[in-house]
């Protein structure tokens, strides 16, 4: 009877799997936290807490992740490593490996388009597409990073358009097949994350990189043309927002004279800002949900034991809830269906703690066993989150036992 139910459940999973939709399926992939910086997970599932599973790969070249590791369809993994191979893996194996002619590694992100092309900055300020197997199809120089000290923003793909920024004020568009379609100068340094909005919106902040200043937010189409640039008095930002609904969730720190507020600020996508909170803490990231609940990370910049906050806003911004931690919180929060998670460090530990979505603590999985990891994660379409190894070919996965997976509760 035991056997026939088992066989029931699993016969049972296998169908409800085939059937899900893979989130990923025909679109840009964007790095962690997707185009709209939301860290939303929800489409993935829910997040698996278990247990950390060590993935020891096979492949020629197993030396350790150069960059973090980037989520594809079907649940699988792309991986650039400090050699210069692409590595495709599949659960626990390498479908195929790819290395770079030359040495011309990332300094960005990696994104993919909806073909399965890879695309990413090199070190030598080269625009790289790689075809669906990991060959060269072109590159671009951009810029000549290493006499003129270059720092370039994350890579982002959006609707055939390949969108990147510079610490000179520069923001590029090239199209999928190498050609540049536009370039906008600003006088201020663009911050290193950039977002784009559901309705293809670009959006970039402006910082004078002090305290006190009057940074900005700006919208563009992805024609290059300005939506709006809106000035905020004697504040700092130093991130891209989060977005959703057309409501934009930015964090910075306003100084005038010698008052300083932590701030979040949201702002609509004409630039009309709605409200803004002052927290005890300083706001470090930002998530926000498909409910429109928001998730700010804060931290103590001082001296002393490491302390974090969660603080949940509801899209007029009150809130409803905060949790502190005596961890360093190092990613913005996770949400899915049913979970939130994050990586904390302090002293003796690392891990990913999860709660729920009303800040009810679950558990945390420890990481101290575990290879060193780059603490930037990726989450696979599955919503397995995955770190990749530094020193070596390795996944480390959250993840749950196959049986545990079968139970229907």
């Amino acid at each position: 009877m035991k056997i026939n139910l088992l066989f029931c459940l699993f016969i049972f999973t296998i169908l409800i799997s085939c059937q899900r939709e893979d989130p990923l399926e025909g679109t840009d992939i964007n790095g962690f936290g997707g185009p709209q910086k939301d860290f939303s997970f929800e489409d993935y599932g829910s997040f698996y807490s278990y247990n950390a599973y060590v993935d020891k790969l096979i492949a020629e070249d197993t030396s350790g992740a150069l960059i973090p590791p980037l989520a594809l369809t079907g649940s699988r993994i792309a991986i650039f490593t400090e050699n210069g191979t692409l590595h495709k893996v599949f659960e626990k194996q390498v479908e195929w490996s790819s290395k770079l002619e030359d040495e011309n590694f990332p300094v960005s992100s990696i994104v993919t388009d909806k073909n399965g092309n890879f695309y990413f900055i090199s070190v030598s300020g080269e625009l790289v597409s790689l075809d669906n197997k990991g060959k060269i199809k072109w590159k671009n120089n951009v810029s000549d990073s290493l006499k003129k000290n270059i720092i370039f923003s994350e890579l982002m793909i959006y609707d055939n358009f390949l969108f990147f920024a510079d610490n000179y004020g520069n923001l590029y568009a090239y199209s999928i097949d190498g050609k540049l379609l536009w370039n906008k100068v600003f006088p201020l340094t663009i911050n290193r994350t950039l977002s784009i909005s559901e309705t293809g919106k670009i959006i970039i902040t402006l910082t004078n990189d002090e305290f006190g200043g009057n940074d900005k937010i700006v919208s563009l189409d992805k024609n290059g043309e300005i939506i709006f640039e809106k000035e905020l008095k004697g504040v700092r930002l130093f991130r891209s927002p989060s977005i959703f609904n057309n409501q934009m969730i930015l964090t910075g720190v306003e100084q005038i004279n010698a008052d300083k507020n932590n701030l979040i600020i949201c702002i609509d996508t004409l630039g009309k800002e709605i409200w803004r909170k002052k927290i005890d803490l300083f706001p470090r990231y930002s998530s926000i949900g498909k409910d429109g609940l928001i998730f700010i990370v804060g931290f103590n910049s001082g001296i002393g034991e490491p302390l974090s906050v969660i603080y949940c806003f509801d899209e007029q911004g009150k809130e409803k809830w905060k949790l502190y931690y005596d961890v360093t919180i190092k990613t913005p929060i996770m949400i899915s269906q049913n979970k939130l998670a994050f990586l904390g460090i302090k002293d003796n530990l690392t891990a990913v703690f999860f709660l729920k979505k009303d800040g009810v603590i679950i558990n945390h999985i420890s990481l101290n066993d575990a290879p060193l990891v780059n603490i930037t994660p990726t989450v696979r379409s599955d919503g397995v989150i995955c770190f990749a190894a530094m020193n070596k070919l390795q996944i480390v996965r959250i993840d749950d036992t196959f049986l545990n997976k079968l139970l229907p509760w």
